[in-house]
């Protein structure tokens, strides 16, 4: 029929008035049914929509107290309902673990723990339901979507339902690009403001990777609700980092200019010429990327091809910032192992561009063709920047861990060699310049060698909301300032007589 409700009705008239519910044709023809019901979506979406379908979960859920399945473990499926259980006895209690794979996924886990209580003759019967369609007929808020399957699960415990019941649910997402730390998990509360609404009281959710795991410490119809508004950075943040791109780029625009104003002079010597090359480099390369990286300001997030070509350049750029980090520590460690072999400057300059430029540009290109036509390259709208999304990020994080990784052991090789005594005794002014030159090299290091970026790692990990806003504020910061306490150190002290030289 076109108008549902009379048949959930009856359902619900069909389960008020049964005991129980023991033959199998009886519970797969009333399951059937209420599939039937709900994959009618071009009738349950209209105004009564929401009432048909409080009352067939409520229906649902009565059915499902009423069975006595003659088997341990029980499932019924139909294209818009699955039903899934288990009956345990005192003797043979475990955990209760059901996966459920419909249009998404969802996991439920009941710790046997919860029935302890179980009298020796009595049995435990745990129903769970999954519906493939109420998520776009149940009503949300203005603001807010549901992002899962709606799910229930009831238990029987001998001949009374239990519902303070301690359940962890892992839900899938169904925008998995949305920001999960948005999502709130609830539950169904058919007499909310006299017509049922959704609820979240004894529910706490946990954002992980592309689902949120909802733990619950009652039993009824849940689901994952997420936020459609954007939710925006906060203030301060978005000002030390935009304030910090604008310091790093004058930074590097003068670290640029003193550069080719010194070159000549500074560039005497093979090694010279080597290390001021990669410094050149490294600084065209991130002043690049944050000019790029500062378009995030404007509004281009709704004009894909435009973000997903800001995308490709920041993503291309920030790799050959590292790559050419790399090319420097190479040089270091090669000028403190391999003494006497040196190299010659043709060979380091092909090596240096083809390892700076073309790998990184390989690494971007290989991403884009990837990612791009699986709709998985950049940030939702949700998001603000122009970015890779949580699947191609790792084309950016593996190849910059490992440079991070090499980097940091070559610093380690520079401390060594800088602990190392000239001979068997050492007076206390020599102890004395070998600590400053090893807190110089960690000072100068530190920055080049893009060691700062390492606390992004850390951004990946699953930690509570106030470690994750501490170390939000503290790569930004580390990261937008660096360029300026680099340019201070290399050039204050190194440049200083030799920029005046060329002035006058």
């Amino acid at each position: 029929p076109k108008n549902q409700a009379p048949t959930a009705d009856v359902l619900h008239s069909i389960c008020t008035t049964q005991n129980t519910m023991q033959e199998s044709r009886y519970r797969k023809g009333f399951l059937a049914v209420a599939s039937d019901i709900t994959s009618k979506q071009e009738t349950l979406s209209k105004t009564t929509g929401d009432n048909v379908a409080s009352t067939l979960m409520q229906a649902v859920e009565t059915f499902s107290l009423l069975l006595q399945p003659s088997n341990e473990s029980f499932e019924i499926v139909f294209p818009s309902i699955q039903m899934k259980g288990a009956m345990f006895g005192a003797e043979n209690l475990k955990d209760y673990n059901k996966h459920f794979n419909m249009s998404l996924g969802v996991t439920l886990d009941i710790n046997q723990s919860n029935f302890h209580e179980i009298p020796t003759n009595d049995t435990v019967i745990i129903t769970s339901v999954a519906y493939a369609n109420l998520a776009e007929i149940l009503p949300t808020s203005s603001d807010t979507i549901i992002n899962s399957l709606i799910h229930s699960t009831s238990v029987k415990l001998g001949k009374k339902q239990k519902k303070e019941v301690q359940i962890s649910m892992t839900f899938e997402m169904k925008n998995k690009s949305a920001n999960l730390q948005n999502a709130v998990c609830v539950y169904w509360n058919a007499s909310l403001n006299g017509t049922g609404g959704w609820s979240k009281d004894g529910c706490q959710a946990k954002e992980q990777w592309n689902v949120t795991i909802c733990n619950c410490s009652h039993l009824t119809t849940f689901g994952v609700l997420m936020s459609i508004t954007p939710t925006k950075p906060e203030e301060p943040l978005q000002l030390i980092t935009y304030l910090g791109l604008g310091v790093s780029i004058g930074s590097l625009c003068i670290c640029i200019f003193i550069e080719l104003l010194v070159w000549k002079s500074v560039t005497m010597s093979p090694i010279s010429h080597f290390r001021h090359m990669s410094v050149v480099n490294m600084s065209v390369s991130l002043l690049a990327a944050d000019l790029c990286f500062l378009t995030s300001a404007f509004e281009f997030k709704d004009i894909v091809l435009l973000c997903v070509a800001i995308t490709f350049i920041n993503h291309f750029f920030y790799l050959s910032l590292f790559f050419w980090s790399f090319c420097q520590s190479a040089i270091l460690f090669h000028q403190l192992v391999f003494l006497f072999c040196h190299l010659r400057k043709k060979i380091y300059m092909s090596v240096s561009f083809l390892v700076g430029y073309i790998f990184p540009l390989a690494i971007a290109l290989a991403t884009l063709v990837h990612f791009y036509p699986k709709k998985k390259y950049i940030l939702s709208n949700e998001d603000f920047v122009c970015w890779l999304n949580q699947d191609a990020i790792y084309a950016f994080i593996i190849p910059v861990g490992v440079i991070i990784f090499i980097n940091f052991s070559i610093l380690m090789v520079v401390i060594a060699k800088l602990m190392r005594p000239s001979v068997s005794d050492r007076s206390y002014c020599e102890h004395k310049n070998s600590a400053k030159n090893i807190v110089k090299a960690v000072l100068i290091l530190t920055p080049a060698f893009g060691f700062t970026w390492a606390l992004g790692f850390a951004l990946h990990m699953q930690t509570s909301e106030d470690i994750k806003l501490v170390l939000n504020y503290a790569f930004a910061g580390l990261n937008a300032f660096q360029k300026l306490t680099e340019t201070y150190i290399c050039h204050s002290k190194l440049n200083l007589k030799k920029i005046k030289l060329t002035l006058i």
